[in-house]
């Protein structure tokens, strides 16, 4: 039994020496490859909370404007136009498989057509409806950033 010792040291040893090499080649890049996820979506997380910072920033023009006495047209369009620009970069950022993300874009679109659709209306129900669409829309966005800042601490 002793006698074949040496020749189990041998075998481990280079067991180790051709096996150690692979496996902390497959660690290094799993430990690559959740850095670059991780990256990215820090990068997306960042560009998607500029784009909705810049919609309702957007929006709130659009307020302002559809309640000054003196409606400047040309500014509330070029608000409209804000509002839809970021609006579709907003929809490109997002999964419409994902529940929320789709509700994001439904709020978004919703808060958009409100200033255009209600035009007729009373001003003040009108503006009521714009400020409660931006704060949900506000609220589902800073869930959906924290679901996602989590998943970046967690390195997925």
């Amino acid at each position: 039994m002793y006698e074949y010792l040496p020749l189990i040291s041998l075998i481990i040893a280079l067991l180790a020496v051709v096996v150690g090499p692979f496996v902390t080649l497959h660690i290094a890049k799993k430990q690559i490859k959740a850095t670059l996820v991780s990256s990215n979506r820090q990068k997306w997380i960042n560009t998607l909370r500029t784009d909705i910072s810049n919609f309702l920033t957007s929006a709130q023009m659009a307020v302002y404007h559809f309640r000054a006495e003196t409606l400047d047209e040309k500014a509330r369009l070029a608000s409209f136009r804000d509002m839809l620009f970021y609006e579709s970069k907003i929809q490109l950022l997002l999964n419409p498989k994902e529940n929320d993300h789709s509700n994001l874009i439904d709020l978004l679109k919703k808060s958009m057509f409100i200033g255009i659709s209600d035009l007729g209306t009373d001003k003040q129900k009108v503006v009521d409806r714009m400020r409660a669409s931006q704060r949900a829309i506000l609220e589902l966005s800073q869930l959906i950033l924290k679901r996602e800042w989590e998943r970046v601490k967690k390195g997925e």
